[in-house]
């Protein structure tokens, strides 16, 4: 080859680069939703271009040498004696048969794609049930077909990294209208939905068979879907009502502070402030939802129970009280005045879940619960106190709460007033709490 036909030296090795690819594509696609794939990843990849390369490197070099070898006719007539080479005729005989195999090859080709085109014009013809998508659009389909399939045949984006194999959750969807009248999820699809804690109105879109008047709603944006969420997670990712506590904090009079100094020194008190109350959060057990300004915004209780989270979230407010004192000692010199803080806490149902757009996208809460707790928040100002809780909450925990007063305040969009407590300097809460 590398001395009668030197074109062969590259369509060889090109075609076993095609092959080895082609099998890596293949484990990638089997391997990537083990547990440990993130891991032996470099490794996997660090061999998958190692052996090819040392592979082709040998080849190369072995090539040469027969070239050079070559050059001595008495040592090139004695290597092609040596092979038993076929006869003119055998080698006509072969190469017909390679025309014929490379015929047979198109007409399969052909076959296939003339038995999709009648696939698809058998399926046009029967298409007699109507799926509808929680967006408004509707389809007609054929019954039978999975709602992944439709919704390709459509042109209507639908997440799914595994192919439709049912492996990987991400085509996954909520019924609405005739969740009743579907069949019950076969031992596979069951097995993925049981590893993603997923309610009973949610399957996988997959597995899933149209039927008429069936209704559906895709749960991830197709553009943003990955190998990450097929791993699934806690059921509340997908939306859940929960009893939780809610946490808003904000800095007084920073907005003051910050005009006097520099875009460095504000980005370095508010990274060090950040840091400290972060930290006072997560060490009680709650749960960071986002940073607004100077603000913050925490949930308690979404892991565990109502009276679980009220007992963080009173000892979050304890703790952030003491951190804050100890950085104002640490930034003593920096700043003219201390940094002042107002918290408000409330307990109560908030509809909690994965929200966000593309990468920005986080578990959070919404709902009259949140608002309340904003607004006690900013009520600390009213009355000049560090930190204000709803009674609620109080009771949820346990807590002993007795010094400070009870009063009654009006919520912008509640009905009836709201029993809070008052507490000038949360670091003087039990440390029980």
């Amino acid at each position: 080859m590398w001395v009668f036909a030197p074109f062969l030296t590259i369509k060889q090795p090109v075609a076993l680069i095609v092959a080895w690819v082609h099998g890596c594509v293949g484990l990638y696609l089997w391997l990537r939703f083990r547990s440990w794939f993130d891991r032996a990843a470099p490794w996997l990849l660090a061999a998958a271009v190692t052996i090819p390369t040392a592979a082709l490197g040998g080849y190369v070099a072995a090539g040469m040498s027969i070239r050079e070898l070559a050059q001595d006719p008495v040592w090139l007539q004695n290597a092609v004696a040596a092979m038993n080479l076929p006869s003119n005729a055998e080698v006509s005989t072969v190469y017909r048969y390679i025309e014929n195999a490379r015929m047979g090859f198109v007409l399969l080709v052909a076959a296939a794609l003339a038995g999709r085109m009648v696939r698809l014009t058998v399926e046009r013809r029967g298409r007699d049930a109507v799926l509808r998508y929680g967006s408004g659009h509707s389809v007609r389909a054929t019954v039978g077909m999975s709602v992944l399939a439709v919704s390709r045949a459509n042109g209507i984006p639908h997440a799914s990294v595994c192919g439709g194999r049912g492996r990987c959750s991400t085509c996954r969807i909520r019924i609405g209208a005739r969740l009743e009248a579907l069949p019950e999820p076969s031992e596979a699809e069951a097995k993925v939905l049981r590893r993603i804690a997923a309610p009973p109105n949610v399957r996988l879109a997959c597995q899933t068979v149209v039927i008429d008047g069936l209704e559906v709603m895709p749960l991830l944006p197709p553009h943003a879907a990955g190998v990450s969420e097929a791993h699934g997670g806690p059921s509340y990712l997908q939306g859940r009502e929960l009893d939780i506590a809610v946490l808003f904090a904000d800095l007084r009079g920073f907005t003051q502070i910050s005009e006097q100094r520099l875009p460095y020194d504000v980005v370095f008190i508010l990274n060090r402030y950040f840091a400290e109350m972060g930290a006072a959060i997560e060490g009680a057990g709650g749960r960071i939802d986002k940073f607004i300004g100077d603000g913050i915004m925490a949930l308690f209780g979404v892991d565990s129970d109502p009276a679980t989270g009220s007992r963080q979230a009173l000892a979050a407010a304890r703790a952030m009280s003491e951190r804050l004192a100890d950085l104002n000692a640490s930034l003593e010199g920096d700043l003219s005045e201390p940094l002042r803080i107002g918290i408000g806490v409330h307990l109560g149902p908030a509809i909690v879940g994965e929200m966000g757009y593309g990468r920005v996208r986080g578990i959070t809460a919404v709902g009259d619960t949140v608002n309340t707790a904003s607004r006690l928040e900013s009520m600390t100002k009213e009355h000049g106190a560090q930190f204000i809780v709803s009674q609620v909450v109080v009771e949820a925990a346990g807590a002993d709460l007795e010094p400070a007063p009870t009063v009654e305040i009006d919520i912008r969009g509640r009905r009836q007033t709201l029993a809070v407590r008052v507490v000038m300097d949360a670091s003087t809460l039990p440390a029980s709490t």
